[in-house]
Protein backbone atom coordinates (compact mmCIF):
# COMPACT_ATOMS: atom_id res chain seq x y z
CA UNK A 1 0.00 0.00 0.00
CA UNK A 2 1.61 3.24 -1.14
CA UNK A 3 -0.46 6.27 -0.18
CA UNK A 4 0.64 9.82 -0.90
CA UNK A 5 0.60 12.26 1.97
CA UNK A 6 0.02 15.73 0.54
CA UNK A 7 0.59 19.05 2.23
CA UNK A 8 -2.55 21.08 1.49
CA UNK A 9 -1.53 24.27 3.28
CA UNK A 10 1.79 25.70 4.39
CA UNK A 11 1.63 26.99 7.95
CA UNK A 12 3.03 30.28 9.18
CA UNK A 13 4.75 30.98 12.47
CA UNK A 14 4.29 28.91 15.60
CA UNK A 15 0.76 27.42 15.72
CA UNK A 16 0.93 27.42 19.52
CA UNK A 17 1.44 31.22 19.48
CA UNK A 18 -1.33 32.38 17.08
CA UNK A 19 0.38 31.04 13.96
CA UNK A 20 -1.30 28.65 11.55
CA UNK A 21 -0.27 24.99 11.29
CA UNK A 22 0.47 23.05 8.12
CA UNK A 23 -2.45 20.96 6.85
CA UNK A 24 -2.08 17.49 5.35
CA UNK A 25 -4.34 15.02 3.57
CA UNK A 26 -4.02 11.42 2.39
CA UNK A 27 -5.10 10.90 -1.22
CA UNK A 28 -5.76 7.75 -3.23
CA UNK A 29 -5.14 6.78 -6.84
CA UNK A 30 -8.74 5.53 -7.07
CA UNK A 31 -10.82 8.72 -7.60
CA UNK A 32 -13.91 7.08 -6.07
CA UNK A 33 -12.17 7.10 -2.65
CA UNK A 34 -12.35 10.40 -0.79
CA UNK A 35 -9.15 11.92 0.53
CA UNK A 36 -8.67 11.79 4.30
CA UNK A 37 -7.83 15.18 5.86
CA UNK A 38 -5.45 14.62 8.76
CA UNK A 39 -4.77 18.32 9.43
CA UNK A 40 -1.61 19.22 11.31
CA UNK A 41 1.14 17.85 11.29
CA UNK A 42 3.53 15.65 9.35
CA UNK A 43 2.68 11.95 9.43
CA UNK A 44 4.03 8.52 8.59
CA UNK A 45 1.71 5.99 6.97
CA UNK A 46 2.00 2.35 8.05
CA UNK A 47 0.56 -0.63 6.17
CA UNK A 48 -0.99 -2.79 8.90
CA UNK A 49 -2.07 -5.67 6.67
CA UNK A 50 -5.57 -7.05 7.20
CA UNK A 51 -6.38 -6.33 10.87
CA UNK A 52 -10.13 -6.98 10.69
CA UNK A 53 -9.99 -10.10 8.49
CA UNK A 54 -11.99 -8.56 5.61
CA UNK A 55 -9.43 -9.39 2.91
CA UNK A 56 -8.20 -5.78 2.52
CA UNK A 57 -5.16 -4.03 3.95
CA UNK A 58 -5.69 -1.44 6.68
CA UNK A 59 -3.32 1.41 7.49
CA UNK A 60 -2.31 3.59 10.41
CA UNK A 61 -1.31 7.24 10.53
CA UNK A 62 1.49 8.02 13.00
CA UNK A 63 1.25 11.78 13.38
CA UNK A 64 3.55 14.38 14.87
CA UNK A 65 2.17 16.87 17.40
CA UNK A 66 2.06 20.63 16.82
CA UNK A 67 4.48 20.93 19.69
CA UNK A 68 6.20 18.46 21.98
CA UNK A 69 6.84 14.72 21.86
CA UNK A 70 3.36 13.16 22.14
CA UNK A 71 2.49 11.62 18.76
CA UNK A 72 -0.82 9.97 17.85
CA UNK A 73 -1.75 6.78 16.00
CA UNK A 74 -5.02 6.38 14.06
CA UNK A 75 -5.96 3.25 12.08
CA UNK A 76 -8.30 3.05 9.08
CA UNK A 77 -10.03 0.27 7.10
CA UNK A 78 -11.87 0.45 3.77
CA UNK A 79 -15.54 -0.34 4.43
CA UNK A 80 -18.29 0.18 1.83
CA UNK A 81 -15.94 2.29 -0.35
CA UNK A 82 -15.09 4.66 2.52
CA UNK A 83 -12.19 4.75 4.97
CA UNK A 84 -13.45 4.19 8.52
CA UNK A 85 -11.44 4.52 11.71
CA UNK A 86 -11.25 1.05 13.29
CA UNK A 87 -8.96 1.70 16.26
CA UNK A 88 -9.57 4.48 18.76
CA UNK A 89 -6.85 7.13 18.26
CA UNK A 90 -4.20 6.71 20.92
CA UNK A 91 -1.25 8.77 22.11
CA UNK A 92 2.33 7.64 21.57
CA UNK A 93 4.77 9.36 23.94
CA UNK A 94 8.25 9.25 22.43
CA UNK A 95 10.21 10.92 25.20
CA UNK A 96 11.51 13.08 22.32
CA UNK A 97 13.62 10.11 21.24
CA UNK A 98 13.66 8.97 17.65
CA UNK A 99 11.73 5.98 16.38
CA UNK A 100 12.41 3.54 13.57
CA UNK A 101 10.20 2.22 10.79
CA UNK A 102 10.35 -1.14 12.58
CA UNK A 103 9.09 0.46 15.82
CA UNK A 104 6.11 1.91 13.94
CA UNK A 105 5.38 -1.31 12.06
CA UNK A 106 5.33 -3.22 15.36
CA UNK A 107 3.01 -0.75 17.11
CA UNK A 108 -0.16 -2.59 16.01
CA UNK A 109 -0.16 -6.31 15.24
CA UNK A 110 -2.21 -9.51 15.15
CA UNK A 111 -1.38 -12.53 17.28
CA UNK A 112 -3.66 -15.59 17.39
CA UNK A 113 -6.48 -13.64 15.66
CA UNK A 114 -6.36 -10.90 18.32
CA UNK A 115 -5.24 -7.32 17.54
CA UNK A 116 -2.81 -5.64 19.95
CA UNK A 117 -1.00 -2.35 20.26
CA UNK A 118 2.29 -1.67 21.94
CA UNK A 119 1.81 1.23 24.30
CA UNK A 120 4.36 3.14 26.34
CA UNK A 121 3.74 3.09 30.09
CA UNK A 122 3.56 6.79 31.12
CA UNK A 123 4.16 5.75 34.75
CA UNK A 124 7.54 4.23 33.88
CA UNK A 125 10.30 6.82 33.48
CA UNK A 126 11.91 4.74 30.71
CA UNK A 127 8.51 4.54 28.91
CA UNK A 128 8.55 0.73 28.91
CA UNK A 129 6.44 -0.87 26.17
CA UNK A 130 3.41 -2.89 27.23
CA UNK A 131 1.08 -4.94 25.04
CA UNK A 132 -2.63 -4.02 25.12
CA UNK A 133 -5.53 -5.76 23.38
CA UNK A 134 -7.47 -3.60 20.88
CA UNK A 135 -11.17 -3.87 20.21
CA UNK A 136 -11.79 -2.92 16.58
CA UNK A 137 -14.71 -0.61 15.80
Amino acid sequence: MNLPLLQKQQGEGNPIEDGTPDEYTISFSNPSLKAIPINCCEATLINEGDLNNDGKDDFSVFQAPMNGCMYTMTTYSLQNSEWKQIVETFSVPTGCDGFTAEDLQNSIFIENKTVYKMERDPNDESLKLIRKKIELK
